[in-house]
């Protein structure tokens, strides 16, 4: 039998070990509708320390890209290796906007509420829910499309590739002038975290949805609010 590549958890011998593949299957699927693009290799290994039998699986998709660009993978095993988790929970209290659409705001409050319930999973798809909701209040259809990494974009036939995908509204928000690039860029991030926890049903951690959480109320504030402050100046 052929070893895996990564020594992986054994529930048995308590401790990380090298396991042998006895069983291997590759699966890859293409979404065209939001340019998501994934495969998984599901194994069951023996442990090479006590001959237990466990189960593996690495997945992969094309917004897991770290910071020097190169792709990485996840991997998990089961039963998997107990988690040292910290006995502190940060919540969060929902802000007040006076300006923003009720419906945006029911979204929100329903969003700080799945974090505050622990419910990060629903949390995650709520944040990407709430870009929607804002680009159907703008009006905000379509956009142009970028080239992965790359403020370069793309073009076929001389023109600018436009979609109607919650990708292209991310970017037509720049276009449109409600955003800037960096805002949208941490709106990328939102929708991928959004994106990635409908698909693979993986609960994030709670920093990354507090700080998700705290990066729309940016947005908000500056799409629906900033607008409302007026200052007076002495004569």
């Amino acid at each position: 039998m052929d070893p895996l590549r990564e020594n992986i958890y054994c529930a048995t011998c308590k401790r990380k070990q090298n396991h042998e593949i006895v069983l291997k299957h590759e699966v890859r699927d293409f979404d065209p509708e939001y340019g998501y693009d994934w495969y998984g290799e599901y194994y069951i290994v023996q442990c090479r320390g006590c001959d237990n039998v466990h189960f593996a699986s690495i997945y992969c998709d094309n917004t897991m890209i770290n910071e020097e660009g190169d792709y990485f993978k996840d991997l998990s095993v089961y039963p998997p290796e107990p988690e040292r988790k910290s006995s502190h929970y940060w919540t969060i209290e929902a802000k007040s906007f006076t300006s923003m659409p009720s419906f945006l705001s029911k979204l929100y409050g329903q969003v700080v509420d799945a974090y505050n319930d622990k419910s990060l999973l629903l949390s995650a798809i709520g944040l990407r829910a709430i870009v929607e909701a804002i680009c159907l209040d703008l009006k905000v259809k379509k956009g142009i499309i970028y080239k992965k990494n790359s403020d370069e974009p793309v073009m076929k036939d001389g023109n600018y590739v436009c979609s109607e995908n919650l990708e292209g509204k991310i970017n037509g928000l720049v276009e449109g002038g409600f955003l800037v690039k960096k805002q949208a860029s941490v709106l990328h991030q939102i929708r991928e975290l959004g994106n990635y926890a409908a698909h693979e049903i993986k609960e994030p951690q709670q920093i990354t949805i507090k700080s998700g959480v705290e990066v729309i109320e940016s947005i908000v504030h500056s799409i629906y609010e900033l607008d409302t402050y007026r200052l007076e100046t002495k004569k």
